[in-house]
């Protein structure tokens, strides 16, 4: 078992590397700026504390209900605040997770709005993942090879101030 976890390690580093040496850098689409990976994108939220009461909650765990918030988004090619963006927890298991999963969606409270073409962001806690870069790997890859897979990179995710850790 041991033997098989280091053999699908060693295969991921060397997709990792695979993409990391051979992907070209484009950023001829607005939506691929946001996802630039030369460096780790800043995401500061500001929400109301009862709105993250709530959300926190594990009475509401299984909530869809959006509240307003505050996206500020700075990476190597946006520097920019977002205001009445909605802002909800995500996922199934991993909304009883320790490090919670959550859904940004800039239509919500302005219908039409969108960011950098996008109208949802996901920011994943990857919760079962302690290397936070499986998922990434994973969707790089696919688009690569020209498959379908979700435009992906990391982000710091600060709430009301407080560092939440490294999303993806």
């Amino acid at each position: 078992m041991h033997l098989k976890k280091i053999n699908v390690n060693l295969f991921l580093l060397f997709i990792f590397w695979f993409t990391i040496v051979n992907r070209a850098q484009s950023t001829s689409h607005l939506s691929e700026k946001v996802f630039d990976d030369r460096q780790v994108a800043i995401i500061e939220i500001e929400i109301e504390a009862q709105y993250l009461d709530y959300l926190f909650n594990p009475d509401n765990a299984q909530s869809d209900s959006l509240f307003p918030c505050t996206v500020h988004f700075r990476n190597v090619f946006f520097d920019t605040t977002i205001a009445n963006v909605g802002f909800r927890l995500r996922g199934n298991t991993s909304r009883n997770a320790q490090k919670k999963s959550f859904k940004l969606s800039f239509n919500t409270f302005e219908k039409g709005r969108k960011f950098a073409t996008l109208e949802k962001l996901n920011l994943n806690g990857e919760h079962n993942d302690p290397s936070i870069i499986r998922s990434k790997l994973c969707w790089d890859f696919f688009r690569k090879i020209d498959l379908h897979g979700s435009q992906a990179a990391h982000a710091a995710l600060y709430i009301n101030g407080a560092y939440y850790g490294l999303y993806v």
